[in-house]
């Protein structure tokens, strides 16, 4: 009886398994990667919420506090910092971008 178990729950823990990398694939493609940025020695703070030329390559989650924004992004870190110092005039020193650790049900791969 054990063996049959094994047989039967072997197949379906690695489906599962697939199948939760397979999705965790389809979504970071479609939506991109999550990352925080964080603005230090700045006198301003740049808006990315409302800037426009940003909304076809991140999508910001959240905005936790004055300087740091949560985003979705399409682009890597390299990229987010280029574009970002480039469009508000920054040093790349004074962004910084980490990307962010899934969490919930695909969290654990």
């Amino acid at each position: 009886m054990e063996d049959y178990v094994y047989f039967i729950g072997l197949p379906i823990a690695v489906f599962i398994i697939f199948i939760s990398v397979k999705s965790m694939i389809f979504v970071t493609k479609k939506f991109g990667f999550n990352y925080a940025i964080r603005f230090e020695k700045v006198e301003t703070i740049p808006d990315l919420q409302s800037n426009r030329k940003f909304r076809r390559y991140f999508r910001v989650v959240s905005h936790p506090t004055e300087c740091t924004y949560t985003v979705q992004s399409k682009w890597n870190d390299k990229q987010l910092i280029e574009n970002i110092s480039e469009e508000y005039h920054l040093e790349n020193n004074q962004i910084i971008v980490q990307p962010l650790q899934l969490s919930g049900v695909l969290g654990f791969i």
